[in-house]
């Protein structure tokens, strides 16, 4: 599975309007704890219990949606369920931090 990339035209539809929980990881290229933390996100996305249920969102291409959610920090982690901001966690997570993160708002299939 290849992460699911954000732009500022598809976050509504692709977050706000999900059903069940979602994980966006805000990051950015130039940001070195962004690429340590990378792998846990992708081994996330893969995770049978949580596929498609993990998004990126580079704040140099989504500055409107980086500015909504007053992004200051990456990485940044923000849970959404129904539309609305449950979790939100800044800096590095093992995989297991942010499973649980997204399990616990409700993202078990």
């Amino acid at each position: 599975m290849t992460l699911r990339k954000l732009t500022d035209d598809n976050f509504a539809e692709m977050i706000l309007n999900a059903p069940g929980a979602v994980m966006v990881d805000f990051y950015a290229g130039w940001c070195r704890w962004c690429r340590v933390m990378e792998p846990n996100v992708v081994r996330l996305a893969e995770d049978a219990e949580t596929a498609g249920k993990v998004f990126t969102a580079d704040i140099d291409s989504l500055p409107e949606t980086a500015g909504k959610y007053n992004i200051r920090t990456v990485p940044t982690l923000i849970v959404f369920s129904g539309g609305e901001e449950v979790c939100r966690k800044t800096g590095t997570r093992s995989f297991r931090a942010m499973k649980k993160m997204l399990l616990q708002a409700g993202g078990e299939k």
